[in-house]
């Protein structure tokens, strides 16, 4: 019995873009973590011989809740199901006054997708290529990676000296120049040539169309950027083809509100729901266990988070500090005081020290506890030659660290029902419910799920044993406790608790839980994230097991 048995699916979004027979246009601009596998498109030959497969399945969760920005990007969980998937895509854009959806991001998604269920997340922050000309005429744009690291955009050009509009593709390199013109001619643009970028919707398939016109200046040259989107209705979604040229979609509507550039790169954790701006001149952040980690450009500072999500309850802002000062060694205290960070308050230390090679650091680093008690110490440590921008760069951390807004929903009494073997269970709207085999899952996302499922009539602390075998199965530091009777709404329940690691590193806690029923045992197995489950457990899992109908 493997953990894809537990299959996850998600609340529909809003159908804003329906489905469509039309094959996927290239990747767009947000660009994959890994190359994109082409894309499958069957010939005539294999398309008249394919074998008939189930139509594929998206399920898709807004994840955040409010308007959206660029400091605030969109985010929504998926699942898809299916057989013989040949392209999955990221879509997002706007939904004008007429009702039109115009695509503004289409991003490909990395392989491989073999058959079965896909549990992931997507991200969009709402921004796009923009070109203009020195007239000042200009327009968002649809716009892919090209070769060489270079941002490809389509649409038509037409000569200043006339004839037919070309068929071409501008690209553009990193600065933001027009290094070459991809067509079927060589074409080498001069003042008074133009380019209307194309623009493309989705109208019982994706339709593109002539944008604006757009004049070359006396350089050959349009000016390239990346801005904000304005202020309005959205939709982010996911789409998907198999290998017979079927496909389907699923979105969900945003409201973008507030929008402006954000002069540096957003870090932000799902899980833990919180984010921040990292300043420019550091590197891209990285993950490493229970921290994140940001070098400088120049090699000669560095940006540490490190998380402690199982905190003992007595935990201050105090004692994170002299944990933090403790691993630090010998340092010399520069200044302590208070500041806000994600509205929470945290205490302050500034610090310097000389390090093996005779150079002189200053530092400085804040330590705070979240609501849900997970701690967090946020360490900026550099060369004090740079100390004026060591502090500006950790003022920029704590000004900005948001913690994200958790979706909250009203109780059991309004929730929905679902039956499951002669059971009616009731769960929150922003769970999904989904039975396969002999398994009913209810899920809020890719590691927060509560699985029931009967067996035959045995021992429930048995049962629960074997389960937790199944459950540790290739999990990195699985540890369970071995199973307690606890009192449930009159039942006598047995339950162990478990931990693991995922395999992005971050602590998962659980539940196995059972019961005698008649001549059968009900199982019940749940999950979520470490600083999580102690919320869920009680306001979410054993909430939907106590009340249980038959």
């Amino acid at each position: 019995m493997k953990r894809i048995f537990l299959l996850l699916i998600f609340l529909t979004g809003c159908q804003l873009w329906p489905g469509t027979q039309e094959q996927p246009i290239p990747t767009a601009i947000i660009p994959a973590v890994l190359p994109a596998d082409p894309t499958v498109t069957p010939t005539a030959g294999i398309a008249a011989t394919a074998v008939p497969q189930p139509p594929l399945e998206i399920h898709l969760t807004n994840q955040l809740v409010g308007d959206t920005a660029v400091d605030r990007p969109a985010q929504a969980a998926y699942q898809l199901v299916g057989r013989g998937i040949a392209e999955v895509a990221l879509v997002a854009g706007q939904v004008e006054a007429d009702g039109r959806q115009r695509v503004l991001a289409w991003e490909t998604l990395p392989g491989p997708w073999p058959d079965g269920v896909h549990d992931g997340e997507i991200r969009w922050p709402p921004q796009a290529v923009y070109l203009s000309d020195y007239a000042e005429n200009g327009d968002f744009a649809l716009a892919q990676p090209g070769a060489t690291g270079t941002t490809a955009v389509s649409g038509q050009y037409t000569f200043a000296a006339g004839g037919e509009p070309v068929a071409v593709t501008l690209l553009f390199d990193v600065t933001g120049q027009l290094t070459q013109i991809q067509a079927a001619q060589d074409i080498r643009p001069r003042f008074g040539d133009q380019f209307q970028p194309e623009r493309c919707y989705y109208r019982d398939g994706l339709v593109c169309e002539p944008g604006p016109l757009l004049q070359f200046d006396e350089t050959g040259q349009l000016q390239f950027a990346v801005r904000p989107l304005p202020d309005g209705r959205y939709a982010l979604g996911l789409y998907a083809a198999d290998q017979n040229g079927a496909s389907t979609e699923a979105f969900t509507e945003l409201t973008v509100a507030d929008n402006r550039l954000v002069d540096g790169r957003i870090y932000r954790d799902s899980a833990l729901r919180f984010q921040f701006i990292v300043p420019p001149r550091w590197l891209p952040p990285r993950a490493e266990a229970s921290s994140v980690i940001v070098d400088s450009t120049q090699g000669n500072g560095q940006i540490r988070l490190t998380i402690l999500p199982d905190l003992p309850r007595q935990s201050t802002a105090v004692s994170l500090q002299q944990e933090a000062l403790n691993r630090f060694g010998q340092v010399d205290i520069l200044h302590e005081g208070e500041r806000l960070v994600g509205g929470m308050k945290a205490l302050e230390t500034a610090y310097g020290y000389t390090d093996e090679s005779g150079r002189e650091h200053s530092g400085i680093f804040y330590t705070f506890i979240s609501n849900e008690g997970a701690g967090y110490v946020l360490d900026v440590d550099g060369l004090r030659k740079n100390e004026a921008a060591l502090v500006e760069t950790a003022v920029t951390l704590a000004d900005s660290w948001q913690f994200l807004q958790a979706q909250t929903e009203p109780g059991p009494d309004w929730w929905p029902a679902t039956e499951f073997a002669g059971y009616t269970l009731a769960y929150p709207p922003n769970f999904s419910a989904r039975q396969t085999g002999d398994w009913l899952r209810l899920s809020s996302g890719p590691q927060t799920f509560l699985a029931l499922r009967l067996y035959p009539d045995g021992d429930p602390a048995r049962t629960i044993d074997d389960l937790a075998n199944e459950a540790g199965r290739g999990m990195a530091k699985f540890q369970v406790t071995p199973p307690a009777p606890i009192s449930l709404d009159d039942f006598t329940w047995q339950r162990s608790d478990f931990s693991y690691e995922s395999g992005d590193g971050r602590p998962i806690t659980g539940f196995l839980m059972a019961r005698r029923d008649g001549e059968q045992i009900l199982t019940a197995w749940a999950e979520a994230p470490t600083v999580q489950f102690a919320q869920m457990d009680t306001a979410v899992f054993l909430t939907i097991l106590a009340d249980i109908e038959r």
